[in-house]
């Protein structure tokens, strides 16, 4: 029995190339999603997750602190030089709620 000739095409005018088969791979079963717990099984003393924007603020208000950006205002209600946040009141967590005061353009 002769062998098969492979298929061809035209490349680049009219010179045939030979173009081998290309073998399909066999198809692998997709793996399934994890199955989530219910809340049921989750231990009654775990803490809520913060979401991104919270920790994002908690960072910038941190860093704020240690930059010594933020302060209390004196009593004529000015602020120290340096200062761009006012230290409004203090929140559950332990961090100062702060209020932008002063801008710059530079």
């Amino acid at each position: 029995m002769p062998k098969p000739t492979p298929k061809t095409r035209r490349a680049q005018g009219t010179k045939k190339v030979a173009v081998p088969k290309v073998k399909q791979k066999a198809a692998v079963p997709k793996a399934k999603p994890a199955k989530r717990s219910s809340t049921a099984s989750k231990p009654a003393n775990a803490k809520p997750r913060k979401s991104a924007a919270a920790k994002a603020a908690e960072s910038f208000v941190r860093g704020v602190l240690v930059r010594g950006e933020a302060a209390k205002p004196s009593k004529q209600g000015k602020l120290p030089p340096g200062a761009t946040h006012e230290i409004v009141a203090e929140s559950g967590s332990g961090l100062p709620k702060l209020r932008r005061r002063r801008f710059s353009l530079a």
